[in-house]
């Protein structure tokens, strides 16, 4: 009997043992599963950002040549400002003129930055200054939407409603718009443009339209930095799960 027990408990004993390496195996193949699942999620979640911020950086590099263009203008037209006006060519004004009256509207794309953001999928992700950096494009977001609508406000609120009765819109148009050379020139009294660069208000103004777009400038050039900085970080963890 002794002997029959002691096979027994042996025998049980082995099965334990197989039951709990049994389970020990299952638990290491789930755990393997469920870190090969969460890395091609955050593979996926990396190239859907990456692809995304990419455009976004494009799209932005264009913004950043237009501001400079306009900025460019204002500061020419500044250079111009004095009493002999007409020594500057008419069409060249004109020209400046419509170049500093440009409302700029990034459309920032941030559906998959913002689901990544708000979801919790950056855990996922093996790399924190990722986080970071995302965190910081929103608040450079912020920055360049404010000045955006500050320029906005300058030109509704001072540039147009100086111009009405200074100067003539529809000689520009008709000068540099398609549209306004299909309409063609004003029949009223002819109003020489270059007469505004003895205006010292108006002088005002472009003053301020020039600092107005150099902010704008300098906070467009920062996002395109900090999105560069992003692309590269991504860039990396995309290639480490690759291999």
């Amino acid at each position: 009997m002794e002997n029959k027990t002691s096979r027994y408990f042996k025998y049980a004993l082995g099965e334990i043992v197989l039951v709990v390496i049994g389970i020990l195996i299952a638990l290491q193949i789930n755990n393997w599963n469920d870190r090969r699942i969460a890395k091609e999620s955050a593979l996926a979640v990396t190239k859907r950002l990456l692809t995304e911020t990419r455009n976004n950086k494009k799209e932005l590099a264009s913004y950043i040549l237009r501001v400079e263009k306009a900025k460019k203008c204002a500061f020419q037209l500044l250079k111009c400002f004095g009493k002999n006006y007409q020594k500057h060519d008419e069409f060249l004004i004109d020209s400046l003129l419509l170049g500093t009256y440009w409302v700029y509207n990034f459309d920032f794309n941030t559906a998959v930055f913002d689901k990544v953001l708000s979801s919790g999928e950056l855990s996922n992700i093996e790399n924190d200054n990722i986080e970071v950096i995302m965190y910081q494009i929103k608040t450079l977001q912020k920055g360049y939407e404010s000045s955006e609508k500050l320029l906005v406000q300058h030109l509704n609120e001072n540039v147009s409603p100086f111009w009405r009765d200074k100067i003539s819109m529809r000689q520009i148009d008709s000068r540099f718009s398609e549209s306004g050379k299909l309409i063609g020139d004003s029949q009223l009294e002819k109003i020489d443009n270059r007469a505004i660069l003895s205006n010292r208000v108006f002088e005002n103004i472009i003053d301020d339209t020039y600092y107005i777009l150099n902010s704008l400038d300098g906070r467009y050039k920062e996002l395109n930095d900090k999105l560069s900085i992003l692309i590269k970080k991504l860039e990396q963890t995309t290639e480490n799960k690759n291999d």
